[in-house]
């Protein structure tokens, strides 16, 4: 998992969450949608009472939601309708705006006036039709009788600017806005409560070149779609990719093919201390050429097999995989050989002719000790390494011989892993302090156990947060304690 991924992520449900909260209790013809952009990078849609009823809110926890974002609970009187979605965009112009209906204009202004003697706004005034507030200094608010619209973050002569372009967003006419764009059309076809349509040029270069390998880096080949799907103790966050042009289709249909659907054949031998661990499911001959296109792990293919038959053993592999980490302190994503020994290495295997050869591994460098006939250990530096053969199993870890456990997450929870292409569990704490998050993070995260990251076909991914039975993670994230 990559920070600046889970970062948009966090941003882009913050986004939501204060959509909602801006939106809550307030029908209307959908005129205020003129007021969208053309050409957004990133389009969101709240259905705020639907998601409410999903996410289970009480009626105290509704109030409370109103009281901590917007001082008041006087549900009649707001001035936002409520009975249209809450739409929030990334602009063209690189701003992020918030759009709602209005129910009542001089309801929304008293609450403007509220605000201001709470110093959380400008005090309003009105210009061409126009009332006008900034709000915390950095966001500009502009509001009629049938739109409101929030943009920002701008200071100073930029704020002048973000002036101009929100006053044309306010009076174009539905024709001119970006009701008929791409993002738009694409968002309808969704019923979800909490959707985002996204380009990839909006997501950070990193994660764009993760798409790079799907063909899926511009918004000509692909979109991308976000979901916010909250439960009692747990919050999901569906990644769709939609592709659009045949390179796209093509490689998503490949990766298909290659990542087949988890068995659980290896889930009673994963150890309970682990803190991150991945399954898949492949045939030797794909994984290897997967591994031979990251130029890193082909070089330190060449060395091992140097010394034993790395290329062979891999070829062998015909079923589950799982590779654990069990060291707090090391990342899965920043390994390097010296911290092999805090691994576990599980493959189903499909042949074990490659143990014809052990008699030849090993060189003047790094030892190969036979300790059984499928048994060995390797060693180089430190503490020696161990691999071998059980029960067409092959294992590599820090510790010798393979056991079943069967008390850790992945035996618990086989029935929901079972038929996964991918899935990957982290403990939370572990995670968020590798990829430091942890001083950043709201308070409710200190409650989240298990991250979990699974995929069920190439291009829907889901990242689930999950905290204790009877936890309800929703609220927290929305009303707080």
């Amino acid at each position: 998992m990559n920070k600046k991924i889970l970062l948009l992520i966090i941003s882009l449900a913050t986004a939501i969450f204060i959509g909602v909260a801006v939106a809550l209790f307030s029908g209307k013809k959908k005129t205020y949608l003129s007021a969208l952009p053309k050409g957004a990078a990133a389009l969101a849609r709240v259905e705020v009472m639907e998601f409410l009823e999903e996410a289970d809110l009480s009626q105290h926890d509704k109030e409370q939601l109103l009281e901590r974002w917007l001082g008041t609970n006087d549900v009649q009187h707001l001035g936002l309708d409520f009975g249209h979605p809450v739409y929030a965009f990334s602009s063209r112009s690189g701003n992020f705006g918030f759009l709602a209906a209005v129910s009542d204009a001089d309801d929304l202004d008293a609450l403007c006036q509220r605000w201001h003697n709470s110093s959380l706004i400008s005090d309003v005034v009105r210009q061409r039709g126009l009332s006008w507030a900034v709000v915390k200094q950095q966001w500009l608010m502009a509001f009629d009788g049938k739109k409101a619209l929030v943009m920002g973050p701008a200071v100073g002569a930029a704020q002048d600017q973000l002036r101009t372009e929100m006053a044309r967003l306010m009076t174009q006419k539905p024709k001119e806005s970006g009701m008929e764009d791409s993002l738009f059309v694409t968002l309808n076809r969704y019923e979800d409560e909490a959707i985002a349509i996204i380009t990839p040029e909006w997501l950070p270069e990193d994660a764009r070149q993760l798409l790079k390998h799907l063909d899926a880096a511009t918004s000509e080949n692909a979109l991308l779609a976000l979901k916010l799907a909250p439960d009692e103790n747990e919050l999901t966050v569906e990644a769709e990719i939609l592709p659009k042009s045949s390179a796209a289709k093509v490689t998503l249909k490949a990766i298909e093919e290659s990542l087949r659907p988890i068995k659980g054949e290896l889930f009673d031998y994963t150890h309970e201390g682990a803190v991150a661990s991945i399954s898949l499911n492949m045939q030797g001959k794909n994984l290897l050429e997967a591994l031979r296109s990251v130029r890193a792990v082909r070089t330190a293919l060449v060395g091992l097999n140097l010394v034993f038959d790395i290329d062979h053993i891999i070829s062998s592999i015909d079923g589950d995989i799982v590779v654990e980490e069990m060291n707090p302190d090391v990342s899965l994503m920043k390994m390097n050989v010296s911290m092999l020994g805090d691994v576990n290495l599980l493959a189903h295997l499909g042949s074990t002719d490659f143990l014809g050869r052990a008699g030849t591994w090993g060189n003047s460098l790094v030892g190969v000790k036979q300790l059984s006939p499928s048994d060995f250990s390797l060693s180089f530096t430190g503490d020696p390494l161990y691999f071998g053969v059980n029960d067409e199993i092959f294992y590599f870890s820090g510790r010798q011989g393979l056991k079943r456990e069967g008390k850790t997450f992945l035996p618990r929870h086989a029935a929901e892993i079972r038929g996964e292409r991918f899935f990957a569990n982290f403990k939370a704490s572990v995670l968020f302090r590798q990829l430091g998050l942890a001083s950043i993070l709201p308070s409710a995260f200190d409650q989240v156990e298990q991250v979990r990251l699974e995929m069920e076909q190439p291009n829907r991914w889901e990242l689930t947060l999950e905290a204790p039975e009877g936890i309800h993670l929703t609220r927290l994230l929305l009303v707080g304690e």
